[in-house]
């Protein structure tokens, strides 16, 4: 009876682990995904400030 319960109790402890560790996988997959989307946002406001005609305009006057 008693050894019955330690498996029981080793293949849910095993369980437990492999859960955590996709959950903490997913979560630095998602983190990478939204820096990778704000520097990809970043680089197209620099580049519509910079290729924005109506700002030359403005720094000639």
């Amino acid at each position: 009876m008693e050894e019955e319960t330690k498996k029981a109790h080793g293949a849910l402890i095993g369980s437990i682990i492999i859960i955590v560790i996709l959950i903490i996988g997913g979560f630095y997959v998602w983190q990478s995904k939204v820096k990778e989307s704000l520097l990809n946002k970043q680089k197209q406001d620099q580049n519509i400030i910079q290729n924005n005609p109506a700002s030359d305009t403005a720094e000639n006057q």
